[in-house]
């Protein structure tokens, strides 16, 4: 019978805790393009609640898995990399530690796109994964760890489409939304450091992208000052000398003179206090500077907690994809008549093939169904 597909699948010996496997998430986005399966899951409250189980771990696999790779490689930077952190910004000159970090940034966007855009030719399966991926982005920010939450909620954005977008369900669709506008470089980021702000916490992993920038400006700011200060040391020395060679030539009897001099001294005095201004403003921002290196250095002291095995033989599988698609030459590519056909008929996987009737899912609504299976409740 169809109602026992799905629980019938899973006992099979190959199946048996497969999300504990490598890279579960393609075997669970091809099994629901299954006609059987989806009536399976939209007929039995067991497999509604055995399929939401099964894709809460996979998210909160997912999300623990780049939590750890990228707080791993973030505490490989050092102190010097942050106080001068052109590496950031240009990669020319970025160290082997800055360089590891970027390539572990590419592996990981690798893997988000990856996982949805392989299943390019089949809606239902498509949609399941642009789905699971907002979800790691809304577990990264509850884990505090906004670098993850940024490199995957812009990620997430620059692939959708409105066919998938509208494929969501209501709650997810917000969801969507609202990391959408967190991501959002208005203001410098304005939106994400109001919550990073009002959510501190002793896990807060902050984003590299705002600190190295926030840390260039103090710098290029800095340099700026100094040069300044420059020039009015150099126009003091200057004005000093006209003052000495006006208090020589200066007859006693000529008050325009001693009125001349009165002006230079005059210029020299506001010279000072300019410097002086100069000294306080850069002695400021460096320590501004300092607090922000000093809570990047507390956040790298933070413990970190090993995966499981099976976490690693994704990562290992990540890469190894990764580097054999860097080696690829000509890569696949899906033609874009077929993905703009596909934009005005979104998969109904969410609105109808796996929905349970009103009668099955007790009276309640689309979006308390749904929100009841995709409700993660297996943070570790």
């Amino acid at each position: 019978m169809a109602i026992s597909n799905f629980r019938t699948w899973l006992i099979q010996e190959d199946n048996q805790s497969f999300w504990r496997q490598p890279l579960p998430s393609e075997k669970l986005d091809n099994l629901l393009c299954n006609e059987d399966i989806q009536k399976s899951i939209a007929k039995s409250r067991k497999d509604q609640k055995v399929y939401g189980y099964i894709e809460n771990v996979i998210v909160s696999n997912y999300a623990r898995l780049i939590d750890y790779k990228l707080r791993e490689a973030f505490k490989s930077l050092t102190v010097d990399e942050f106080k001068n952190p052109s590496g950031f910004e240009c990669k020319s000159k970025s160290s082997e530690a800055q360089k590891n970090y970027f390539e572990l940034r590419n592996q990981l966007e690798f893997f988000l796109k990856n996982d949805i855009q392989q299943h390019r030719g089949n809606p239902d399966a498509e949609l399941n994964a642009f789905r699971r991926w907002i979800e790691v982005a809304e577990i990264l920010l509850q884990r505090h760890c906004y670098e993850g939450f940024i490199l995957i909620g812009l990620n997430i954005e620059l692939i959708s489409r409105p066919d998938l977008i509208n494929g969501l369900p209501k709650g997810l669709r917000k969801s969507y939304l609202h990391i959408c506008e967190l991501n959002l470089p208005d203001g410098n980021h304005a939106a994400l450091r109001a919550l990073m702000k009002s959510h501190q916490n002793t896990s807060d992993f902050s984003p590299l992208i705002l600190n190295s920038h926030a840390i260039t400006s103090l710098n290029e700011a800095n340099i700026r000052l100094r040069e300044s200060q420059l020039i009015l040391n150099f126009n003091k020395k200057e004005l000093a000398g006209q003052i000495l060679k006006a208090k020589k030539d200066r007859n006693k009897e000529d008050k325009n003179e001693n009125h001349e001099i009165k002006n230079l001294l005059s210029k020299r005095r506001e010279m000072s206090r300019e410097i002086k201004k100069i000294d306080s403003i850069v002695e400021g921002q460096l320590l501004h500077r300092d607090r922000i290196i000093g809570a990047i250095t507390k956040e790298q002291q933070q413990p970190l907690r090993a995966i499981p095995a099976y976490l690693e033989a994704t990562y290992s599988q990540i890469k190894k994809r990764f580097e054999a698609q860097k080696a690829d030459k000509e890569p696949s590519v899906i033609g874009d008549q077929m993905l703009r056909k596909r934009q005005s008929t979104p998969s109904t996987l969410y609105s109808d093939k796996l929905l349970p009737s009103l009668w099955k899912r007790n009276g309640i609504t689309e979006s308390q169904h749904w929100e009841s299976v995709f409700t993660t409740r297996c943070l570790k």
